[in-house]
């Protein structure tokens, strides 16, 4: 069964359109909002994050899929093997970032130094804090930098291994290169456990150093699995309307989308677990991160947020018919993604620009998310260019061909 997808040139002047428009937006932006750096790294950090994660997180499900020899998502193997191929222009923006970093520009230090206050050692407040003395092994410059690329670096490794080995598959044949993505699922998972926490917490939770919560990384990888999904969800659905997937039935769209629905109470489940122990204790160290996003223009956000991404897809897919509809999930998907934007821009904004004054929808917010968005959709569909879009030989492929529940 040999099936090639076409990357038509329509598709990708629209792709590139989208990151030219979204780079214009981000230069108009640069004179209208002269001056607000923190405001533009932190777009920066929050869209580079938002489809990074989803390319690392597409080799966790892989992975999971392995080690859990659940066959009913062979068919669908080529889709987060495509997304996780995205990895490699995401680490190239964070090194970007890092770069600007090091290099003062009239003097200022710009990149991470708008966004991280420990940075700052010359603010005596910051220098003789005891809570960033003894975070300061891990929170200083040269640490943040060489264990965010080490990290990146063995995800993008352990996603070739896998890729490599599926491709193979394809022609060879036999159970060897199945065992070889077995053999690198096993030690993944329980790296990616741990490091994915650790980037949790030296990118986005130190953005409000003086905070912290031990299920904030849980919480965000929870959100990112469920958005990862969706963008699977959205890309086979694109894939079928155009004459491909044929074999991907309602029963695959069915499965995916209980996964989508679980993992959603699962959010929301360690949101209120911050949440209320947070709000019950009443201590003022850890009230303050949701007091800020619970007044003024935050609040607005603070409810979609919990509105979008859990009583949206806690209604809209609890029948059975629901999640075996191709338009409804699409439509149900690309709002959860919206919503995932919002979570994220909560934990990322009112903790850095928010503070200068700087928060809102522009011109950085719109054209940051227009041009990472152009770049992971041009190479999502460039990668699903370079194999077969049925994984041949898969031990697993007829069982899933045949999937029915």
């Amino acid at each position: 069964m040999v099936e090639k997808f076409n990357f038509s040139s329509k598709a990708k002047t629209l792709f590139i359109s989208i990151g030219v428009i979204g780079l214009l937006l981000i230069i108009i932006g640069t004179f209208v909002d002269k001056g607000e750096a923190t405001r533009f790294w932190a777009n920066y950090l929050l869209c580079n994050f938002y489809f990074l994660a989803f390319s690392i997180i597409a080799v966790t499900w892989m992975a999971i899929k392995y080690l859990a020899k659940a066959s009913w998502s062979t068919v669908l193997k080529r889709i987060p093997e495509a997304i996780s191929g995205y990895m490699i222009v995401g680490i190239i923006a964070t090194a970007i970032l890092f770069i600007v970093s090091m290099i003062p520009i009239g003097g200022v230090h710009y990149g991470i130094y708008s966004l991280y206050s420990w940075l700052h050692l010359e603010d005596p407040a910051i220098l003789n804090n005891k809570v960033l003395i003894n975070q300061r092994p891990l929170l200083n410059f040269w640490t943040f930098i060489v264990v965010s690329l080490a990290v990146l670096g063995m995800y993008w490794w352990a996603r070739q291994r896998i890729r490599k080995a599926s491709i193979a598959e394809d022609t060879e044949g036999g159970l060897v290169s199945y065992f070889k993505q077995m053999r690198v699922s096993e030690w993944f998972l329980p790296f990616f456990g741990l490091s994915f926490c650790l980037l949790g917490f030296m990118w986005l939770m130190s953005l409000e150093p003086k905070w912290f919560s031990t299920m904030f990384s849980v919480n965000v990888f929870i959100g990112g699995f469920v958005s990862t999904m969706s963008t699977m969800v959205l890309i086979a659905v694109i894939l079928k309307k155009n004459n491909y997937m044929g074999y991907v039935n309602n029963n695959h769209f069915h499965d995916i989308g209980k996964m989508i629905f679980g993992f959603s109470i699962f959010w929301v489940y360690t949101w209120l677990a911050q949440f209320l122990l947070i709000w019950y204790a009443n201590m003022p160290v850890e009230t303050i991160y949701f007091l800020k996003r619970m007044h003024g223009a935050w609040l607005i956000l603070f409810w979609c947020n919990l509105t979008v991404n859990f009583f949206m897809p806690f209604l809209a897919l609890m029948m059975r018919d629901a999640k075996r509809k191709y338009n409804y999930l699409v439509v149900i998907v690309c709002i959860m993604l919206c919503g995932r934007y919002i979570d994220w821009y909560l934990i990322v904004m009112p903790g850095t620009a928010g503070q200068a004054g700087q928060a809102g929808f522009g011109f950085y917010e719109i054209g940051f998310f227009m041009l990472f968005a152009g770049m992971f959709c041009y190479t999502v569909a460039y990668k699903l260019t370079k194999a077969n879009l049925v994984p041949m030989k898969h031990p697993f492929l007829e069982e899933s061909l045949h999937h029915e529940i």
